[in-house]
């Protein structure tokens, strides 16, 4: 493997098992590589929670008298507010 598996610098020349990041091998992640997945995880969130308030507006747009849908959209909004 000639890139780290978390951000993809290259190998360091005098250690063959560590890049340059500060990574090694498969085991030992490196403070950038941890701050750098962070950034990406929370990203990723990001674009669910979004994705999700737009399935819940169709969602209602479309069911608007049904009230499983209306319980559905209620449980989400409760999740999404629930954050760890």
């Amino acid at each position: 493997m000639n890139n780290c598996p978390y951000c993809g610098s290259n190998l360091r020349y005098d250690c063959p098992v560590e890049w340059r990041c500060g990574s090694v091998s498969d085991v030992y992640r490196s403070r950038d590589c941890l701050v750098l997945e962070i950034g990406q995880l929370k990203d990723r969130v990001k674009r669910l929670e979004e994705a999700g308030d737009l399935l819940a507006e169709w969602h209602l747009a479309v069911v608007t008298t049904h009230e499983t849908a209306k319980r559905h959209v209620e449980r989400w909004n409760q999740a999404k507010e629930s954050k760890p």
